[in-house]
């Protein structure tokens, strides 16, 4: 990558369609993003040069300047705590996802985050949310709870009742064999409902892709400038919905 070049992370997997067409509404077309294998599409701006990557990683990446800029979902700026470094530039206005707790149906007796936590026996959470779920089981019990990974490292183990388990997928299926209640991401709760369970609490409420961008490459001579015309032409695209956008054409119908 040309040291003068935006370097810009784009989200691979759920968010990949919406942000195709939402960077078709600023006129970005990344050509074999959407589907494709190549992790480096193409584009006709010579200023900026586009590298696909998992959200989850997206906001890390970006907040140690191994990328100037990137798309990625609220819940996983948080989750990561790359917001010191990882500044928000905008609100793309897709891809809302609300991040739940959610136990088995059957469970007459639990109908909040706090009752949950405060059963009297152990009570194991299955999420790919250890951070945000931690933060809340501590302000709910004022006890941190166990966490376990398969990083030691990582491992922490807590005179507390509530387990956190690490998910690496699927995780409206733990529940009620491998975990007691999950934490996960939802747009509309049919698979929560699909897997016999319930949401009982919200952890974060309208998390959407936002736009981030290293602190140290917004003070950059050269790079403040390209970056805050990125950030231009992404605010015309954010106030025009994204689905009125035709993908790959830039323009609307």
């Amino acid at each position: 990558m040309s040291g003068d070049a935006i370097r810009l992370a784009l989200p691979k997997g759920s968010l990949e369609n919406d942000t195709a067409s939402f960077l078709a509404g600023a006129g970005i077309v990344p050509e074999g993003y959407v589907g494709g294998r190549d992790y480096r599409p193409k584009l006709d701006i010579p200023w900026l040069e586009v590298k696909v990557l998992r959200p989850q990683e997206i906001p890390m990446y970006v907040s140690q300047g191994y990328y100037d800029c990137g798309i990625t979902g609220l819940d996983w700026l948080l989750e990561t705590r790359s917001g010191d470094e990882a500044e928000v530039l905008l609100d793309c206005r897709f891809g809302r996802v609300d991040i739940v707790a959610a136990v088995p149906d059957s469970w007459d007796q639990v109908n909040s985050f706090a009752d949950l936590v405060n059963l009297p026996r152990e009570v194991r959470i299955s999420t790919e949310y250890i951070n945000l779920t931690q933060d809340m089981i501590l302000r709910t019990t004022g006890v941190e709870p166990t966490v376990l990974t398969p990083w030691y490292s990582v491992r922490r183990h807590r005179y507390s009742n509530v387990v956190l388990i690490l998910s690496f997928g699927a995780t409206e299926g733990k529940p009620p064999e491998d975990a007691e209640a999950i934490v996960d991401n939802t747009a509309t709760g049919s698979t929560i409902r699909a897997n016999n369970l319930k949401i009982v609490d919200n952890v974060l409420t309208g998390s959407t892709a936002r736009f981030v961008a290293n602190r140290g490459s917004l003070h950059d001579p050269v790079k403040a400038p390209l970056l805050d015309e990125l950030c231009g032409m992404l605010e015309q695209a954010a106030a025009v919905p994204h689905e009125d956008v035709l993908p790959g054409l830039g323009r609307h119908v």
